[in-house]
Formats: C-alpha cells, structure tokens, sequence
C-alpha cells in the first residue's frame, strides 16, 4: 500500500490482495477511508504512527511500526507496516510499504504477558520468601526477590536493590554455615537442586 506524503497520507496505490484480505472492493475501501491512508488504522494508533513515520522520514530512514488496521466488518487485525519514502510518476513524494498481519503473534504475546503478570503476582504474594542469584566465590548478586524475601533480610526494596555486595556466608546463621556452603558448592549444573534445611 502507498500514500503520499501530505497530511493524512492521501491513498497512491492498495494492491488487490490487500483488498481482498481486508473485505473491500477499491471504491468500497477508497470511500471507507475517506481517501486518507491514516483513516485505515484505529484511531488511538493514528498519533503515534503519524509521528514514528515522520521522524523515520525526517532522517532519511526506513520505518517499522506495528498498529490495528480495520477490515471492512468493523474488525481490526494487528499489522507490521515496513515503508520507505519514493516519489510518484509525477514526482510528489510517497510512502510505500509492506504490511503484514500479525494477529497471531500479538494475541500470543498478549497472552504470555498476561501469564507472567499472574506469575509476577503469586512471586510477590506468597508469605514465603524466593529469591533467584548468582554465586561468585563468597559472593553473590541476586537476580530477583519477592517482597517477603527482603522482608526476612531487613531491608526496604530500595535498600535491597541498591546493595550490590552481599556475602553469602554472613547471610547464613553460623551454626549452619558449614552445611549450607557445602551443599551450594555441590550446585555445579543448571538446573540442579539441593534441600536447604535450616534450623
């Protein structure tokens, strides 16, 4: 699909596959969109396609978005939009692009988005303390901590987070030092467990 680079990107060209995919004969889809290429896309993407294309233009490059476009039954499908600037047969500048539905793809990525926020909500929930670290000789870096776990360490989360230099040993209780540094030093392979029972 083209448009011409003037305000609303007046339609230059939709070929007819693209017709056909979205439902529309060319006069159907010309009066649907008013003759402007942004009346295409749902109206909360219009803004932040409209500025992505041109500052892509302002500076001589390519642009890549991904935005709702309507079909003819009132249904949107998320597309992938890759255009460049050319100039038409009588030299007036246009953006032509390559777009390609991704429906699929969002749904998908919205469902695993949605799977990590109820995941991201039981981590921090639990009134167990669950921590995910590194382990560096006597060091360690924690990589994630749930509200609970810095809770037990005596920290604010701000506290916790700033801290970048933990010894493990002094995290231990002294009486299970021995035992418990010993069994970390068994954690060779990822993915390997050991009970950390502590009295």
């Amino acid at each position: 699909m083209g448009g011409y680079l003037e305000p609303g990107f007046p339609l230059y060209y939709v070929n007819d596959y693209m017709l056909a995919y979205l439902g529309y004969t060319y006069e159907e889809f010309v009066d649907a969109i008013g003759g402007l290429v942004i009346n295409c896309m749902h109206p909360d993407d219009i803004t932040r396609v409209d500025a992505k294309v041109a500052e892509a233009f302002r500076v001589g490059r390519p642009y890549e978005i991904q935005y709702r476009m309507r079909k003819k039954d009132g249904s949107y499908i998320w597309v992938n939009d890759v255009g460049k600037k050319g100039l038409s047969e009588d030299g007036r500048e246009i953006c032509i692009s390559v777009i390609r539905d991704i429906s699929a793809e969002w749904e998908a990525r919205e469902r695993l988005e949605k799977q990590a926020a109820r995941y991201d909500h039981l981590f921090h929930s639990v009134l167990t303390g669950i921590v995910q670290y590194y382990i560096s000789g006597s060091g360690v870096k924690f990589k994630d901590a749930n509200h609970e776990a810095i809770r037990i360490f005596g920290y604010t989360p701000e506290e916790f987070w700033a801290k970048e230099n933990w010894d493990l040993p002094s995290l231990i209780a002294e009486e299970d030092r021995p035992r418990i540094m010993a069994e970390i030093a068994r954690l060779q392979k990822r993915g390997t467990s050991i009970p950390l029972n502590t009295g």
